[in-house]
């Protein structure tokens, strides 16, 4: 029995209408159930009572959120509940882009900090929230101060040395200072801050930071290489020992009252001699002179009474 064309068409078309929307029925049903596993378990974590007026507000929120931002959307709602929603109708959708770019244990400090946050990874991506990540409070500062280049400042430094780094700039009184400041910190890190940090005090007395920038350059000058050029076979151990006695002296300030201390009991019998010596050099000289003085002179001057 032969099968018209018209019938086996009619018959394929009949198979692929069925299948399609077979296919799209089942996909709903699995985005609706992990819609409403993310829903359920985001309502017990966060005490929200699905069964009241908030809880079906919250629901018809979430479930626009994810499927607006799909995966994405509903790790976030797992991790952070409504206030991500809140924020990302607040801030826009770079909201959820930024918070997805990082983990877990990071998403709460992005949200707290959103105001600050979402510039920096607008302008740098997520180089920029790291950078906020590893120095909270100070990356924002070290952009304001250095402009684009506070994040390789800030990549460059540690907290303590950006914090310090931030104040020097702040001292300067011109941008070529600054630029300077900048480049000497690409070149040399923590040690120049170290250096110019420990002689501040001399800004506040009229010197300027190209003054300080100088005097570090003097005491090592940088090769394009960023390494310090020896000025003689002592300059090493010089510098090692000098650092290691800042470390003491910083981490252990008591040692130096010990020192003092050694110091004053060691000197106290020298210099009490010193100061007794001129009394007796004068009696020797006076008993030369006049040997009557002697105690042989007296001795005999009893006898012959």
């Amino acid at each position: 029995m032969k099968v018209s064309v018209v019938k086996i068409v009619l018959f394929v078309t009949i198979a692929v209408f069925f299948s399609v929307h077979t296919s799209y029925a089942l996909l709903g049903n699995t985005a609706g159930k992990a819609a409403r596993e993310t829903i359920e378990y985001t309502a017990k974590k966060f005490g929200i009572e699905l069964s009241k007026d908030a809880g079906r507000e919250f629901t018809e929120k979430a479930v626009q959120f994810i499927a607006k931002h799909g995966d994405d959307g509903a790790r976030l709602l797992k991790s952070a509940g409504p206030e991500i929603i809140e924020l990302t109708a607040k801030h826009g959708d770079d909201m959820v882009r930024m918070c997805a770019s990082h983990s877990d244990d990071a998403i709460s400090f992005l949200m707290k900090n959103a105001d600050g946050a979402l510039p920096l990874w607008r302008q740098f991506g997520k180089e920029g929230t790291e950078m906020m990540l590893k120095h909270p409070g100070l990356g924002e500062q070290a952009v304001k101060e250095f402009g684009s280049g506070g994040l390789a400042v800030a990549n460059k430094l540690s907290s303590e040395s950006l914090n310090k780094a931030l104040v020097l700039s702040s001292k300067a009184t011109t941008q070529a200072e600054k630029t300077a400041l900048f480049d000497a910190i690409m070149k040399r890190g923590d040690d120049v801050i170290e250096f110019l940090w420990k002689h501040k005090w001399k800004i506040g007395a009229g010197a300027t930071v190209y003054a300080l920038l100088k005097d570090f350059n003097d005491s090592g000058p940088v090769t394009g290489g960023g390494k310090v050029e020896s000025r003689g076979p002592q300059n090493l151990p010089q510098m090692m020992v000098s650092r290691a006695w800042d470390k003491v002296l910083n981490e252990y300030p008591w040692v130096t009252l010990v020192f003092i201390g050694f110091i004053i009991v060691w000197l106290y019998p020298l210099l009490k001699w010193i100061w007794r010596l001129p009394g007796y050099l004068k009696n020797l000289f006076s008993k030369r002179e006049n040997p009557s003085c002697t105690p042989d002179a007296e001795r005999d001057s009893r006898l012959k009474r």
